[in-house]
């Protein structure tokens, strides 16, 4: 009997204290199982990351579960240069943090970052978010169009330069920079003759321009200490101006040289520009009886265009129409894009049957414009949001001035060394309306990885934008 009573007082005392530890949650706790199991649970979503200049920006939406997502939740934010084993403390970027943005700014622009989050709370530090990376990238302005530049003889030596430009937003100052040389090799850093100029000309005048020197010229963009790549290529070579001679019983009629001599670059295109010369006075015994003159207009790959002739059209002005202050303009067609084209306009008396005299003409300068395509910056500020079998895209709207500015995005599921290899290698992608700065690729595959960069389309197309990625 009393051994019975011995058991059943163990019995109760195991009871007591088994139901003790129960509630004070000890290490057998149910209550530590159940906590541990809705921090696994905890689901997260619309996870994005936007690359910028110097930094990379992380957003997210707060995780769903039934102990995360209080108000008394934080975050860390991990970040590796590797896609595997980023969950490790030593890749911890911040801890404990409150909000749902964060701008990681030590980074190296070009390098690839990826990211995850996790959320903490009172039950501890639960699962990591989705991986999501980008590059960080240095932002430069669109590069100009290129220059219309002018040759003038009179009253000074004079070359003429007209910026063809994009128009910055409203808020963006810009200058320009002006440079150069005597060689297209010789435009570089330490050929810049100008700086800072806001005007959209600049006169490069007789203290620095000598007759028969071919002068090479091209601009930059700066915008908050940013300096595009060169513009297209120009160039002009000024000569020695022939003055007017009216004929006589002992002199020979002659035209003065050309003047204001002008090429345009376009799509393709030169548009070229020069003044009606002066009527002349014809008199016996000279068989020039045409006082209008006779222009052949030659065209080179070569600035000694009159030794180097790849063509020419004869009596170029027959067919075109003078603006009202005598200047004729004539759009030479057919050109390729990128390669400089050298032009010389001849002023030749005619004879009776309206065709010039050999040996009876005046040169006038040599001008010279590189054909391109108008294309728009990269886009700037990719961003990239994943979403349930989706990512959506979105990106800063060109504001170059433009029209007509359409956008592509590239896709892989590999990654790439460079923007230019995965563009190369993706797959183009539009939306319903292109000219949209937003896009959503839908029908994903959970689990899978997709990378993705972005062009801006006018004219021509933008180099790629950096690259940004989310694992679904």
């Amino acid at each position: 009997m009393g051994k019975m009573f011995v058991a059943v007082r163990f019995l109760l005392v195991a009871i007591a204290v088994s139901t003790y530890l129960s509630a004070c949650g000890g290490s057998g706790s149910s209550t530590a199982s159940t906590a541990t199991s809705t921090a696994k649970a905890v689901s997260w979503t619309n996870v994005s990351v936007r690359a910028l200049d110097g930094k990379v920006n992380i957003n997210w939406d707060r995780a769903t579960g039934s102990s995360f997502g209080t108000a008394l939740s934080t975050y860390n934010v991990y970040s590796s240069t590797n896609p595997t084993g980023i969950l490790q403390a030593g890749n911890k970027i911040v801890s404990n943090y409150a909000g749902t943005s964060f701008d990681h700014t030590n980074v190296t622009n070009g390098q690839r970052y990826y990211y995850v989050v996790t959320e903490v709370s009172s039950a501890g530090e639960g699962p990591a978010s989705r991986v999501v990376s980008a590059s960080p990238y240095s932002v430069v302005p669109a590069a100009p169009f290129g220059l219309k530049v002018t040759a003038v003889d009179s009253p000074v030596k004079l070359i003429k330069l007209d910026f063809l430009v994009p128009t910055p937003a409203t808020t963006v100052s810009a200058s320009y920079n002006l440079y150069r040389s005597t060689t297209i090799t010789g435009l570089t850093a330490t050929s810049k003759i100008a700086s800072s100029v806001t005007a959209l000309t600049y006169n490069d005048s007789d203290s620095n321009i000598t007759n028969g020197t071919t002068y090479y010229y091209a601009i930059t963009t700066v915008i908050a200490g940013k300096e595009s790549v060169f513009s297209p290529i120009a160039a002009a070579r000024p000569q020695a101006k022939t003055a007017a001679v009216d004929s006589s019983p002992t002199q020979l009629a002659k035209f003065a040289s050309p003047t204001d001599m002008s090429a345009e670059p376009g799509n393709g295109a030169c548009t070229l520009r020069w003044s009606d010369v002066a009527p002349l006075v014809i008199s016996n015994p000279d068989p020039a009886v045409f006082s209008s003159p006779y222009y052949t207009l030659y065209w080179s790959t070569s600035p000694d265009v009159l030794n180097n002739i790849k063509g020419q059209i004869d009596d170029v002005a027959k067919t075109l129409v003078k603006d009202a202050s005598g200047v004729f303009t004539y759009k030479f067609t057919g050109l390729t894009n990128g390669a400089m084209y050298y032009y010389q306009i001849t002023a030749a008396v005619k004879n009776a049957s309206a065709l010039p005299i050999q040996g009876r003409y005046t040169p006038g300068p040599v001008v010279a414009a590189t054909p391109y395509l108008k294309t728009p910056a990269p886009p700037a500020g990719v961003s990239a949001t994943q979403g349930e079998q989706q990512v959506a895209l979105n990106w800063s709207k060109d504001s170059s001035g433009l029209s007509g500015i359409t956008y592509n995005i590239y896709v892989s599921t590999t990654d790439a060394n460079t923007p230019a290899e995965l563009m190369a290698k993706g797959i183009k992608k539009n939306s319903d309306d292109s000219s949209k700065a937003y896009f959503t690729h839908s029908g994903l595959i959970a689990g899978q990885t997709y990378y993705y960069v972005v062009t801006a389309v006018g004219e021509g197309e933008s180099a790629p934008s950096s690259i940004v990625a989310v694992t679904l």
